[in-house]
């Protein structure tokens, strides 16, 4: 028999090699191995051989442990590399199925990536010992140095994929994700958008003394303070899936103690609008329109928080001249 590491023949008929200590191959173990003739007599290409020259040179950093810390931080982006292509577009493909069909379950892929990423070396192992038999079923009449050239030809690393992956992706998250995502926070009361020409949309007249100020939010909002009254306004756009009442119910700024009176559905100049009226517990007065239009809904936020009587003039001003183009 021949030894699987040295390939030097040892008949003493131990079960391992006198010159280099490993264990030789016996009747059990042959056929899982590759046995080429050569004019100079048989030599045996072992499996290990293979694995090691299909993982390439980090073989030994793999071998030793099952964490895989690129696949913790990269994910289906590393088994890409590591030329995982049916694994990794699998993974890639349910983890957006699940994202764009369950939103409520965004924490999960990333629980998932982290309980693999424990095993993921000895997964990647298992997937390269198949791929060697598949080598050897292939090519069992080459040479050695044949094999191992193929085993180094379809295994090592491919960045490519990894690259093209990445950019289709995010792509698709961005045409298909980012709004609904964006929706998800709006019910919230969290404004994730800043498409500025969407507010030409909808045109209202500002009342005379109210400012408008700046807002990193993309909010638009305008102020009035005087000695006997202080008020303000913001107008919103969100991509909608909701309807403008149910927008206004799911709304969760306000608190418990806020005293709201029922959404009512009101018209303005011609549009029609849904209406909720707060009296919030730091005595604020908040009149928080919505209406949906063009797949958008619009949010228009009045409060009152002093008034002799300037505020709400300007607030049925502004109302008034609501219309959407």
């Amino acid at each position: 028999m021949y030894c699987p590491k040295c390939q030097k023949e040892d008949n003493s008929g131990k079960h391992f090699c006198r010159d280099c200590g490993s264990r030789l191959l016996d009747d059990e173990n042959k056929e899982s191995n590759i046995i080429i003739e050569k004019s100079s007599g048989s030599k045996v290409l072992d499996n290990s051989s293979m694995v090691e020259e299909f993982v390439g040179g980090s073989y030994e950093k793999i071998r030793g442990i099952g964490f895989s810390l690129p696949f913790l931080v990269f994910g289906p982006y590393y088994s890409l590399y590591r030329k995982m292509y049916l694994f990794s577009i699998i993974y890639i493909l349910v983890t957006f199925l699940i994202l764009y069909f369950i939103p409520g379950l965004i924490i999960l892929p990333g629980i998932v990536q982290i309980v693999l990423s424990f095993s993921f070396n000895n997964i990647y192992l298992s997937w390269v010992s198949n791929k060697v038999n598949q080598i050897k079923r292939s090519s069992n009449s080459d040479d050695r140095a044949t094999v191992l050239k193929l085993c180094r030809q379809f295994g090592g690393v491919n960045m490519l994929p990894c690259v093209l992956a990445y950019m289709i992706v995010g792509f698709l998250s961005y045409k298909y994700l980012f709004d609904k995502y964006k929706v998800m926070l709006s019910k919230y009361g969290i404004n994730t958008t800043s498409e500025k020409s969407s507010y030409n949309e909808l045109q209202y007249k500002n009342p005379d003394g109210m400012q408008l100020q700046t807002s990193e939010s993309g909010s638009k909002i305008y102020v009035y303070y005087g000695s006997k009254d202080s008020c303000e306004y913001t107008v919103d756009i969100f991509d909608a899936t909701l309807s403008a009442r149910n927008y206004l119910h799911n709304k969760k700024i306000y608190t418990g103690k806020d005293i709201k009176q029922e959404i009512k559905e009101i018209s303005i100049n011609n549009n029609n609008w849904e209406l909720l009226e707060v009296k919030t517990t730091s005595g604020a007065t908040v009149y928080d329109y919505a209406a949906n239009y063009n797949h958008k809904t619009y949010n228009v936020v009045y409060k009152i928080y002093k008034d002799s009587k300037i505020c709400m003039a300007n607030k049925d001003k502004l109302i008034n001249s609501l219309y959407f183009n």
